[in-house]
């Protein structure tokens, strides 16, 4: 059970690498290798998580048996990883939503393609009949199902990445797993290889070339000063000199480029507008975890600061507001989820860095479990919205949900899936979004009753958005009264359902899930000297 936490990275990383020779076998074993890989996974996180509750935090070395031993040229020769209940947690739920993010690409991924923007117009007009119309599109596009397994291995190599951040305590492994996440991200993003795609591709990777800059030169700062990597024994010894606050900046620059909120958030939208909805919902689970590595690098290595926290305060205003107001003057149905995607992130850090600033204080602690809980609600709603806007490109096969009227006069089911989605990303009663958002209310208002105001007049506006954007494509009379649609797959409504029926669960008992799965994780997130006591004994 003590090579759990290193069995978690190793087997998606060692499948990763496996997975083009088996798909040159045959690709149904290549999709059941797979998902094999994420369901064993996902029961080593569970046994992972059950062992750190009944343990506490566990530590493994990797490279030497104790943190402070080095080689005789004076260099360090040792990897740390560290589990507690927070990591324990988010390993177990991210690893549940990439399962299912999977099981709806098995159905999906091999039909969702988009027909060329240019060529497509005066071909589709000329299309009377569905079969024409599938000709013209098997001649103007490129399958993907011929690139099906470049697909599962970046998206293995993704899962590597996110799950590397949740457990690593040394910076240089947090620089391998950063260089892993943004490399595996860049090829999913260019999976449908057109122009568009590779554009963005292209973009994003010389943003982030820039990120791994401003992440490594913080660490070599850090590595100057004290002459180890390891976070614990910099959080021993740090002393927030000059030099110290430097490095924090560009490290946090370097993870909130990464998580996408203000003012490093104009990459998201163009990415996740040419990704596939899987590697959407991948990439959603990758900005949560470079902020569980912004929280854990502030509270447990620099220790609580108030410049750092008013900071993130601001950044997370910022974000949602300009999450808001960015969504507005789009027409891109994903687009749209992407800008609400960065302002639902912006609770996420209002939360936590106000409990930064509350350190100490009941308030303070049930911000941050409102911070923490509203990443949970996070992935789910906003990957909701993300599923159900894949599931009707691809049976409609536009480019653009807008481009359909009246929708749920064909699939009344979808337009109450959206529905449901939208009452939940807006903080409505009863469900997920409105507890944690809730708690996030409730516990500002002690900071700051301004900060409150603006936090409930942004999930207004996303309201008012998301209920345009029903009404767009939902409502009215149907644009095409002879449009042929895709069936649905039974297994995508199966998926869909499953997340709605978690979000309604965590809605009816809130209290419930926060007692037993967010408030251990606030605990670890706060204590400092324990996450130190683990490595330094």
């Amino acid at each position: 059970m003590i090579h759990f936490i290193i069995l978690i990275i190793a087997i998606p990383l060692f499948s990763a690498f496996l997975l083009p020779l088996i798909g040159k076998l045959n690709e149904k074993l290549m999709k059941f290798w797979v998902g094999l890989t994420l369901l064993l996974t996902s029961f080593l996180s569970i046994f992972l998580y059950k062992l750190i509750l009944e343990k506490g935090t566990l530590a493994y070395t990797l490279g030497a048996r104790f943190p402070s031993l080095t080689a005789p040229q004076g260099f360090p020769i040792r990897i740390i990883l560290i589990g507690d209940a927070l990591s324990g947690f988010l390993a177990l739920f991210f690893l549940f939503i990439v399962f299912l993010s999977f099981l709806f690409s098995l159905k999906i991924l091999d039909g969702y393609h988009f027909l060329d923007p240019v060529r497509s117009q005066n071909a589709l007009a000329e299309a009377q009949r569905k079969q024409a119309l599938l000709e013209i599109s098997k001649s103007l596009t490129r399958k993907t199902s011929n690139g099906v397994d470049k697909f599962y291995t970046l998206y293995l190599l993704l899962l590597v990445g996110i799950l590397g951040f949740l457990f690593t305590a040394d910076f240089f492994t947090l620089f391998v797993f950063y260089e892993i996440n943004s490399i595996a991200t860049t090829g999913l993003i260019a999976f449908f290889r057109n122009k568009e795609c590779f554009k963005s591709a292209f973009h994003y990777l010389a943003v982030f070339a820039v990120g791994s800059l401003f992440l490594l030169f913080g660490v070599g700062l850090l590595y100057s000063e004290y002459g180890f990597l390891n976070m614990a024994i910099i959080a021993k010894n740090i002393q927030f000199s000059f030099l110290d606050k430097v490095a924090l900046s560009f490290i946090a620059s370097a993870l909130i480029l990464k998580a996408g909120i203000f003012p490093f958030y104009f990459w998201k939208p163009e990415a996740y507008n040419a990704s596939p909805v899987p590697a959407v919902i991948l990439s959603i689970v990758s900005s949560l975890s470079a902020l569980y590595v912004l929280f854990r690098i502030s509270f447990d290595v620099f220790g609580l600061n108030i410049i750092f926290g008013q900071i993130l305060i601001l950044f997370s205003l910022l974000s949602i507001f300009a999450g808001v107001f960015l969504a507005l003057r789009e027409n891109n149905l994903k687009r749209i989820l992407s800008y609400l995607a960065i302002s639902e992130l912006g609770y996420v850090v209002l939360g936590v860095s106000s409990g930064f600033l509350m350190s100490n204080t009941e308030s303070g602690f049930k911000a941050i479990e409102g911070g923490l809980f509203h990443m949970v609600n996070d992935i789910l709603d906003v990957g909701l919205l993300f599923l159900i806007a894949g599931i009707i490109l691809y049976i409609s096969r536009v480019r653009n949900a807008f481009e359909i009227r009246g929708f749920a006069r064909k699939h009344p089911i979808l337009a109450g899936f959206f529905l449901f989605g939208v009452l939940a990303i807006s903080g409505l009663p009863p469900l997920n979004g409105f507890a944690s958002k809730m708690m996030i209310y409730e516990s500002v208002f002690h900071l700051s009753p301004v900060l409150t105001i603006i936090a409930i007049l942004g999930s207004i506006l996303v309201l008012a958005v998301l209920v345009k954007i029903f009404a767009s494509i939902f409502l009215g009379a149907p644009s095409e009264e002879n449009r042929d649609y895709q069936v649905i797959p039974k297994v995508v409504i199966a998926i869909v359902s499953i997340f709605i029926i978690l979000m309604f669960s965590i809605g009816l008992f809130p209290k419930q899930f926060v007692t037993s799965f967010v408030n251990p994780a606030a605990k670890a997130l706060i204590s400092q000297q324990n996450y130190i006591n683990s490595v330094i004994h």
